[in-house]
Order: structure tokens, then C-alpha cells, then sequence
């Protein structure tokens, strides 16, 4: 019996660990071919030139590369100054994230958050003849051993600092332990990614790194070893494919996922004006998977949508733990046979190109407006009778929503547009 108590102990404080690995959490870039923060604090992140790349499992778009050789630095991001990330003398916290190392021609900075002036950074070197982990804190290191890491390998790096010490964690293993140094941390600049920063440089930006950077967390506590070890097992939902298609009076949602970590379900959210979403339907998720997932969805309520030529859609994803995410919006153009005016590709990236039917030729007037009912800009076109497809410059347009009203045999249509 005594065993038994024992075996459910671990089990519950196993599944206690799972359960918690979001407490805490103040940051998170998945580095998904950008520098998005998608934890609570909505961290604003700045991509200078670092381009997507495959992850540890070869997902396209599933890491961020920074191509630094030679130097100086050319590749790298930042997220910016803010309280939840700029860590007091007495704070604990832990910075995960994974990375692949292709080479060290010169040192290769991971993360440095004002590590120069008393923060913490993480960053690779190999100055004593094998490549290290260096984790600084109040100017004093933490350095992982010999043969703790090697090049063009794949590895989950946890930088914790808990009390009077400081632990590097590689692969869930505790490598080193050390001791934070007495430098009062000043947080002044934004935090690089993929590179080391001084102010007193030029350029600032030193150090880049030569390989990979996925899945960046930042908490403001001590994660345990078994948080760690659970944290470098669980794989983020990674959506490869969203689209929309109109199937006569449906619209058909396809999605694929290549792999996922108990994501519980997806919520289909729709709208008419790409600001307010609403949900119409959910659709449970396989849950756990390492190999490609094919979801699809047949929305049958587009045809109440009398006076919408545009529908928006995205997916929430929702995990067993209630941690939400959303994916990148699509559109689909409802076409109808009585429409006039039809977009052909929506969203729109440097170029709208409309497809304009007319019984006979005639001028055309064409207004573009944005959100706020501003006019953009003007057109005037005489078009012949027939399908005719007209292309409008966008490369002016910031992202966003926008309208295109038609003026043509004494009617008018508008219809809305979203431009990348």
C-alpha cells in the first residue's frame, strides 16, 4: 500500500509540473519566421534581417536563422524594454528556448538582455577549446562543461536563476551550477535576439550568432527540473497550411497542423469586417502528434451574409491547460452570378485586381477608403463591355482593412479588402 501512495505522488506531482509550465511565463516567441510575443504581456519584437528557417523537425517557417559570418553582425532581433522582462537583483526567473549552434568563428550571442550592464544574457563560445553555454547574470557566468554541447545539433537550453545560484539546464540535464554576480542590473536598451549588444560599439549589435533560435519562453520565476524536462518535450501547435474556399453555397476551411502538444480544440471564428470575429463552430484536435494533421471545416451559414461580398476566418486553438493562440486571418470572396465587381485574390499584397463585368462601355469610378472613412484614392476608367480585370496599385497602403466602392451604371458596390 505504501508503494502505491508513493507511485500516485509522483504521478500527481508529474502531472502538477505539466500543468504549470505557463505559470510565471512573461514572454513567449515561438519564432515562427517572426518576432511575435504571444504570452500575456505582448512584448513588442523587432525582426532586423534574421529570415525563417526549419525547426528540430524540419517544419518550414519553424525557427528563425541568424546568418552572422563573417562579422559584424547583420542578423539578429530585439524585443523591447519592459518591466516584466527587466529582472531585479533578488528576482528569480528562467529563460528557455532551443538552439542549434553551426559554428563558432567568433562568439555567438543567444539572448542578451543589457547583459553589459548587469542583466542576463546567454551566449556560445569556444575560448577554452570546446564550444560552452555561457549564462551571465550581475556580471559573473555560469559555463556548461566539456562536450555539454557539439555543432549542427539541436538542443533545449534552460538559463535559471533560483535564490543564491544560477543552473544551465541542456536537454531537461542540469549541466552547472554557479553563483549570480553583485552588479545591480540597469535595463536600458532593448534586448537582442541572435546577437550581443554595448552601447559603446559600432555597430552596438556584436557577437551574432551562427545557427538557429526556436520557441524563446521567459518566466519570472525558478522553473523545477521536471517543469524543464516537460518544457523541452512539449512541441508547440505548428499550423502549416489555412485556407478558404467558396464550394458553391459553402465555404470550405482547410488546415493542417505538423505537429501538436495537447491542444484540446480549434475554435472557427468568421467575420464580415476583419476586426470582430465571432466563433461558429469548434472542432476537436487529435491532440498530441508529431506528423501532419488534415482538418477541414464546411461553413453552410455564408449564405445569411446577403450584403457581405468578403468573409474573414481565423482559428483558435485552445490547449487542455486553456492557453490559447490564433492563427493568420484568411479571406474568401463570396461570388455571386448578380455581382458586377469581384476582388480575385483577397488578401492583397501589392496589387488589388478587380473583375469588372458591364453590359456596355462605360466610364467607371472607382474610391478606396480605409477603416476610418477616409479617402485613399481615386480612379477613373473607361472599361469596355464585357469581363474586364483591373489592377490597382497598393504598395503605398499600410496594413490593414479597406474598402473599394465602384461607381458604375448608376450603382455603386463596395467591397472590402485586407492588404499584408
Amino acid at each position: 500500500m505504501k508503494k502505491i501512495i508513493t507511485l500516485l505522488s509522483i504521478l500527481v506531482l508529474f502531472a502538477n509540473a505539466f500543468s504549470q509550465t505557463t505559470v510565471g511565463m512573461v514572454a513567449y516567441y515561438p519564432l515562427n519566421g517572426n518576432i511575435t510575443d504571444i504570452g500575456p504581456s505582448s512584448i513588442a519584437g523587432t525582426n532586423f534581417s534574421a529570415t525563417p528557417t526549419t525547426n528540430k523537425t524540419g517544419v518550414a517557417n519553424g525557427a528563425m536563422n541568424f546568418d552572422n559570418v563573417p562579422a559584424p553582425v547583420a542578423q539578429y532581433a530585439t524585443h523591447a524594454v519592459n518591466a516584466n522582462t527587466s529582472f531585479g537583483t533578488n528576482q528569480d526567473f528562467t529563460i528557455a528556448f532551443g538552439c542549434y549552434i553551426a559554428s563558432l568563428p567568433h562568439p555567438g550571442g543567444l539572448y542578451d538582455n543589457n547583459l553589459n550592464y548587469g542583466g542576463p544574457g546567454i551566449f556560445a563560445w569556444n575560448s577554452n577549446g570546446f564550444p560552452q553555454l555561457v549564462f551571465n547574470f550581475k556580471n559573473a557566468s555560469a559555463l556548461t562543461t566539456n562536450g555539454a554541447i557539439t555543432f549542427g545539433t539541436w538542443y533545449h537550453i534552460a538559463a535559471v536563476r533560483s535564490g543564491s545560484a544560477t543552473y544551465i539546464y541542456i536537454n531537461g540535464v542540469l549541466n552547472v551550477t554557479s553563483a549570480p554576480g553583485s552588479t545591480a542590473p540597469v535595463y536600458s536598451f532593448p534586448a537582442r535576439i541572435g546577437s550581443m549588444f554595448f552601447n559603446g560599439f559600432t555597430p552596438p549589435q556584436y557577437n551574432g550568432l551562427n545557427g538557429k533560435m526556436d520557441e524563446l519562453r521567459i518566466y519570472n520565476r525558478a522553473l523545477s527540473a521536471a517543469e524543464i524536462i516537460v518544457l523541452r518535450q512539449a512541441l508547440p501547435i505548428k499550423l502549416t497550411s489555412f485556407t478558404a474556399t467558396q464550394k458553391n453555397n459553402d465555404v470550405l476551411l482547410q488546415w493542417q497542423t505538423a505537429q501538436e502538444a495537447n491542444t484540446k480544440h480549434f475554435i472557427v471564428q468568421r467575420s464580415v469586417d476583419g476586426t470582430n470575429f465571432i466563433g461558429i463552430s469548434t472542432v476537436a484536435a487529435k491532440g498530441n502528434s508529431v506528423t501532419n494533421t488534415n482538418y477541414n471545416y464546411a461553413d453552410n451559414g455564408v449564405t445569411t451574409l446577403i450584403n457581405s461580398t468578403v468573409v474573414y476566418y481565423r482559428l483558435q486553438s485552445v490547449d487542455v491547460d486553456g492557453k490559447t493562440q490564433y492563427s493568420t486571418v484568411v479571406t474568401v470572396s463570396l461570388l455571386n452570378k448578380n455581382s458586377d465587381v469581384v476582388v480575385l485574390q483577397n488578401p492583397v499584397k501589392n496589387n488589388i485586381a478587380l473583375q469588372i463585368t458591364l453590359h456596355q462601355q462605360q466610364q467607371i469610378n472607382i474610391t478606396i477608403t480605409n477603416n476610418l472613412g477616409q479617402q485613399i484614392n481615386t480612379l477613373q476608367q473607361v472599361l469596355p463591355s464585357g469581363k474586364t480585370t483591373l489592377t490597382i496599385p497598393t504598395t503605398k497602403l499600410t496594413k490593414g482593412i479597406y474598402y473599394v466602392t465602384v461607381h458604375y451604371n448608376n450603382t455603386k458596390q463596395t467591397l472590402s479588402i485586407l492588404k499584408e
